[in-house]
C-alpha cells in the first residue's frame, strides 16, 4: 500500500549514484542486493575508529533502518566477519586497498562489490570529514535529503528493495571553503536546539568551513572573516595614547575613521596583532585583514601617497550618503599596500596563517599600483549590489549569466575577479539571502551559474551572507549547498525531485511554482545582492500566477503532514510578496501614505511568525526598511499615520472574525 508520506517501492539505485565502469542495469551479476525481504546489511567500523567515523557509521545505521524498517547491526571490529553483506566504514583494514590516508580531508572513495559496501575517506588532525561526508553521499544516493535542519525538513524513502550497480566512485567538493550557515536564525534569537539542528542540517549538507561542528561531526575549517581595523586596534584602547594610529580627517585625528594605513607604527602592531591571535588560535587558516565597513579614510600624506590619484571607484551607494573622504578615488591601492607590507611581516614568524581582504564597497577595483600580492594573501571579491538604482555602478545583477555581455554590472564583477585572479587565490563573498527581501528569491540558476564560472577561475571558495527565511528561502539555502559541492549539479532534475519529496501531493503545481519564479528572475529585470531589487521582478503577472499556483497546492495538501508545515513557509512568502510591492508602485505614483500603509502591513505580517521557522524576523526589519529606502522615502508624520490606520484595520479585523 503507498502512503502519502512514503513512496513503497523496489528501487535499482542507478540515477542517483553514478559509478564509473558499470556493467547495465540489467546484468543482474553486476548488481548488489543491499535491502530486500531477506536481506538486509551488517556494518562494521574499527575498534579504534575516530569519534567522526563512528558517527558515521551511527548516522548509516540510522537512515538505513529509516529506510528499510529493519534494524541495522552495527559491531567494532577489526576483523572481517563471515557475513553474505557488509557494510565497511572508515579507516578499516578491510578498507586499506581504498588508501584513504592519501584521500583529502573532504574527499572519500565509495566502494560496491559483490557482497560489501566499503566507504573511507581522509582526515588530517581535527579535520576528519572524508569518511563521514562518503557515508552522506551514499545516503544521498538512496534518496535521503535534509532539505531544511528541522526535523520535519528531512525526507527518507521508505524502501522494500533496494539493488546497486557494482564499482567504484571517488567523491570530492568542487571548492575547498563553502561556508553559509552556522545557526538557524539571527544569533541573538537562535536556541540551542535549533542551533544544533543547524550545525547538523550543515554537515549532512556537507558544508565544511565554520559550521561549528564538534569533533564528531568531523570539525570544520575556521576562518576569520570580518571588518576587522577596530578589534585589531580598538580606539577605546589605543587612541588616547596614538590618535596618530588613526585617520586624520580635515585635519583632526578621528576615533571613528579607517585605521592611518600609511604610518609603519600601525602596520607594526597590527602584525604583531596577528601573529598573537594565531598563536592563541591556531585552528585559524585565514585571518581576516578587512577594513571597516565605511570610507572614512584618512587623509594623511603617507596614505595619499599610497593611493592612485587617477583611479576612481564606481562604487555609489543609494541608501544613505557616505562620508567619502577620497572623493571618487579608489581605496584598492592602499588596502593592498598595506596588506603587503603586514603579511611580509606575518610570514616571517608564521608561514602557515593566510591574511585575506574583500574586494568590498570603494576598495573594490584591483589596485593599479600592486601587480601581485605575497602568497600568504587572499582576497575575495564581494558581489555587493553598490548601486542598484544604476547597474554601471554596481556589481554582479543575478538577472543575467555572469558572463553575458548584455549586463555591466556582470562585466564589472567580471573585471574585479579576473583581475585579482592575476594576483593571488581567490575565495568570494556572496548574498544570496534576504536580509532586504523576505519574500522568495529564485536564485537557482544564478547559483549554479556563479559557481561554474568560480570554479573555472579557480577560486578556493565561497562564503554566503545568510540571514535565514526558511519559509520563503530554505530552497536556495538548500541548493546553495549541493552546488558548493557540485556546481555540476542537474539543477532540473533536483528541482523535480524537491518538489515531490517536500510538497507530496502537491508536487505539480509547486514545480510550476518555482519555475515561474526563476523565469522571472531571468526575465532581465535587475536584482543584486541581499535582495536589493527582487521586489521588481514580481509583475502583477507574476504575482498573479503565484496566487493561483499556491493556491490549488494548498487545497490538495490539505491537513497533510509534513506537507503542510512545509507548505505553510512557501505560502506565507508569497502573502509577503503580495502584500509589500504595491508599496513600490504607490511610492512611483506619489501616494506616500497609501504607500506606507502597504509596507505596515507587510511588517506586521512578518511579525505574526515570531519563531523563526518562516522569516529570520528580529533585528533585520530594521535593515528591510534602511534597504528598501522606506524610512527615507516616507516621513515620519506619514510612517505614524500609516502605522495607526493599519493596527485599526486588523483590529476591526479581529473583531469581525470574533
Amino acid at each position: 500500500m503507498k502512503s502519502l508520506q512514503f513512496l513503497v517501492v523496489s528501487v535499482l539505485v542507478a540515477a542517483c549514484f553514478s559509478l564509473g565502469a558499470l556493467a547495465p542495469a540489467h546484468a543482474a551479476s553486476r548488481e548488489l542486493v543491499l535491502i530486500d525481504k531477506s536481506t538486509k546489511p551488517r556494518i562494521i567500523v574499527s575498534p579504534t575508529a575516530t569519534a567522526s567515523e563512528k558517527f558515521a557509521t551511527r548516522e548509516l545505521a540510522t537512515y538505513l533502518q529509516k529506510i528499510s524498517g529493519q534494524e541495522i547491526a552495527v559491531e567494532e571490529t577489526q576483523a572481517v566477519p563471515a557475513s553474505p553483506l557488509l557494510i565497511v566504514v572508515g579507516h578499516h583494514p578491510a578498507n586499506a586497498d581504498l588508501q584513504p590516508e592519501k584521500m583529502g580531508v573532504e574527499e572519500a572513495v565509495v566502494d560496491m562489490s559483490a557482497g560489501q559496501v566499503r566507504i573511507a575517506g581522509g582526515r588530517e588532525g581535527a579535520q576528519d570529514r572524508g569518511t563521514l561526508f562518503g557515508v552522506y553521499e551514499f545516503l544521498d544516493s538512496l534518496g535521503v535529503r535534509w532539505y531544511r535542519p528541522d526535523p520535519w525538513g528531512e525526507h527518507v524513502p521508505r524502501l522494500t528493495e533496494v539493488k546497486l550497480p557494482l564499482g567504484r566512485r571517488t567523491v570530492k567538493p568542487a571548492f575547498r571553503y563553502r561556508w553559509a550557515i552556522n545557526g538557524y536564525r539571527y544569533w541573538k534569537d537562535d536556541k540551542p536546539e535549533t542551533s544544533g539542528w543547524a550545525r547538523q542540517w550543515a554537515v549532512r549538507n556537507r558544508l565544511g568551513t565554520m559550521t561549528g561542528a564538534a569533533a564528531d561531526q568531523g570539525s570544520s575549517y575556521t576562518l576569520r572573516i570580518q571588518h576587522i581595523y577596530s578589534l585589531l586596534l580598538p580606539p577605546d584602547q589605543y587612541f588616547e595614547k596614538h590618535p596618530e594610529y588613526y585617520a586624520l580627517i580635515n585635519g583632526e585625528r578621528r576615533k571613528d575613521g579607517q585605521l592611518c594605513l600609511g604610518n609603519p607604527a600601525v602596520q607594526q602592531v597590527v602584525a604583531q596583532k596577528l601573529l598573537e591571535f594565531s598563536r592563541q588560535n591556531p585552528e585559524y587558516e585565514i585571518l581576516s585583514l578587512e577594513p571597516e565597513d565605511h570610507d572614512k579614510w584618512c587623509q594623511c600624506e603617507l596614505c595619499t601617497a599610497m593611493d592612485d590619484p587617477n583611479q576612481k571607484s564606481i562604487f555609489k551607494e543609494a541608501t544613505i550618503e557616505w562620508d567619502r573622504t577620497l572623493g571618487d578615488v579608489e581605496a584598492s591601492n592602499r588596502v593592498a599596500k598595506f596588506g603587503v607590507i603586514v603579511a611580509d611581516k606575518v610570514r616571517q614568524e608564521n608561514s602557515k596563517v593566510k591574511l585575506l581582504w574583500l574586494a568590498y564597497a570603494t576598495h573594490t577595483e584591483p589596485p593599479s599600483l600592486v601587480k601581485s600580492l605575497p602568497d600568504n594573501v587572499r582576497v575575495m571579491p564581494a558581489a555587493f549590489s553598490s548601486a542598484f538604482t544604476d547597474p554601471a555602478n554596481s556589481y554582479s545583477d543575478y538577472s543575467r549569466d555572469l558572463y553575458d555581455p548584455a549586463s555591466q554590472s556582470n562585466r564589472n564583477f567580471v573585471r574585479v575577479l579576473e583581475g585579482y585572479g592575476k594576483m593571488a587565490p581567490m575565495l568570494t563573498y556572496e548574498y544570496w539571502s534576504g536580509i532586504a527581501w523576505f519574500g522568495p528569491m529564485p536564485l537557482i540558476r544564478t547559483m549554479k551559474d556563479r559557481m561554474q564560472a568560480y570554479r573555472k577561475l579557480g577560486l578556493e571558495g565561497l562564503y554566503n551572507e545568510t540571514h535565514p527565511h526558511w519559509g520563503p528561502q530554505g530552497i536556495d539555502l538548500y541548493f546553495f549547498n549541493r552546488l558548493a559541492w557540485n556546481p555540476d549539479l542537474d539543477i532540473d532534475k533536483e528541482l523535480d525531485l524537491y518538489c515531490k519529496n517536500y510538497y507530496g501531493p502537491a508536487y505539480k503545481p509547486m514545480l510550476e511554482y518555482h519555475h515561474l519564479l526563476e523565469d522571472a528572475a531571468h526575465a532581465g529585470i535587475p536584482h543584486y545582492s541581499y535582495g536589493i531589487g527582487t521586489h521588481a521582478i514580481f509583475t502583477p503577472a507574476v504575482i498573479k500566477q503565484m496566487g493561483e499556483l499556491v493556491g490549488e497546492a494548498k487545497v490538495l495538501i490539505g491537513e497533510q503532514q509534513p506537507y503542510k508545515k512545509r507548505f505553510e513557509g512557501v505560502w506565507a512568502g508569497y502573502e509577503y510578496t503580495r502584500l509589500v510591492t504595491p508599496y513600490h508602485a504607490e511610492l512611483k505614483k506619489g501616494n506616500k501614505l497609501e504607500a506606507a500603509k502597504h509596507w505596515e502591513r507587510a511588517n506586521h505580517f512578518i511579525k505574526s511568525y515570531p519563531d523563526g521557522d518562516v522569516f529570520d524576523n528580529g533585528v533585520l526589519l530594521g535593515s528591510l526598511q534602511f534597504f528598501g529606502n522606506y524610512n527615507l522615502n516616507i516621513p515620519a508624520d506619514i510612517q505614524t499615520q500609516a502605522r495607526e490606520a493599519v493596527a485599526q484595520e486588523i483590529s476591526e479585523q479581529h473583531k469581525f472574525n470574533k
